[in-house]
């Protein structure tokens, strides 16, 4: 069985630091040596409360 995590900019589920509000968007975290040469990702952001400290929800296991 191979698992293989997602990648920087694959959609994941994440959580606001801010406002702890759960929703799902880019992954913030992950290797970004190849991928930010290639293709231009956006940064997530929180759409509630408009805040870049997100993280993957801890509680979605891949």
């Amino acid at each position: 069985m191979n698992f293989m995590p997602p990648r920087y900019g694959e959609l994941v589920p994440l959580v606001c630091l801010k406002c702890h509000k759960h929703f799902v968007g880019p992954n913030p975290t992950g290797d970004r040596i190849f991928e930010d040469l290639f293709k231009k990702r956006k940064k997530a952001k929180c759409p509630e409360c408009g805040s870049s400290k997100v993280i993957r929800n801890p509680w979605v296991l891949f």
